[in-house]
């Protein structure tokens, strides 16, 4: 992956190089006109290389975990060789360690996302990543096969196991349960008028009606907001002339996106960021 990096910088190079062999046979707003080309070609290249050593560190991490998972399943994998009688291993630390696993899969099918979103915002420049990323969902997912195999092959051996799999199972469910709460947001949009007659917005401060600033109301009206989930929603749709966020949201963390000259969507590119001041968002449109 490092290979990218450097083709990226002497390509970088042999462009700067070319540049000035033109730039000396050229008048003087033909020089300028080609140095803002320049410098608008040396951001570009920047921000693509930034984006690439993002990647390179999100690609390297999960095949360091990926390379633990296929240790830990080796390791649980050796207990059932030869259908083994597993009464002399301690029941309760394969179990652990089979939830060690399964938390590992998890945490990079996580990553995973984040490289995906990434790499859609990369205005599909990155096309060796694709296909990087896309390997390691594959190589994923034929972990999470085995190891489920495993916990299969484990009751087969053992009956003890089945009751230690039964709860186990019964706390991932309570577990992912709990997740699902926790990465619960809500939406609502409308006119100002129309937040304002549903209770979920308001004008305050101000002198006669200047200076002043619309906010959530403090018992805003939570029934009129649409549940959504931060880990698979980061589009939503507006389609309006005018746009203003009437909940607080960091401004690095979304995008306004248009076509021609009305707002299409607001694209939340970093969703941590975005929802860690409020599982509310509420959106003013024209």
């Amino acid at each position: 992956m490092n290979h990218l990096i450097r083709e990226m910088m002497k390509y970088t190079a042999i462009l700067g190089v070319m540049i000035a062999l033109i730039l000396s046979s050229c008048s003087n707003e033909e020089v300028e006109q080609l140095q803002g080309v320049n410098e608008q070609l040396k951001e570009q290249m920047r921000q693509k290389e930034l984006a690439i050593e993002d990647l390179v560190g999100g690609l390297e991490s999960i095949q360091m975990d990926l390379r633990d998972i296929t240790q830990r399943e080796q390791l649980l994998d050796g207990l059932t060789v030869g259908d083994s009688d597993l009464s002399d291993s301690p029941q309760q630390s394969i179990i652990d360690d089979i939830a060690l696993v399964d938390g590992l899969i998890k945490k990079n099918q996580e990553k995973i996302q984040s490289l995906e979103l990434k790499l859609k915002t990369s205005n599909g420049q990155l096309y060796e990543f694709e296909r990087l990323v896309a390997n390691l969902k594959m190589d994923l997912l034929d972990r999470q096969k085995e190891i489920e195999d495993f916990k299969v092959r484990l009751v087969e051996l053992e009956e003890g196991y089945a009751d230690l799999l039964d709860e186990y199972n019964e706390q991932l469910l309570i577990s992912s349960m709990q997740d699902s709460e926790l990465h619960k947001a809500y939406f609502a949009y409308g006119s100002k008028r129309e937040l304002e007659e549903m209770h979920v917005a308001e004008k305050q401060g101000g002198v006669l009606g200047l200076g002043s600033t619309w906010k959530l109301k403090d018992d805003f009206n939570k029934e009129y907001f649409t549940e959504l989930d931060i880990r698979e929603v980061q589009r939503l749709p507006l389609e309006s002339d005018d746009v203003e966020l009437i909940s607080a949201h960091p401004t690095e963390s979304y995008e306004l996106i248009m076509d021609g000259k009305q707002y299409k969507e607001i694209f939340i590119t970093d969703p941590g960021e975005f929802w860690s001041g409020t599982r509310y968002l509420a959106v003013a449109v024209k």
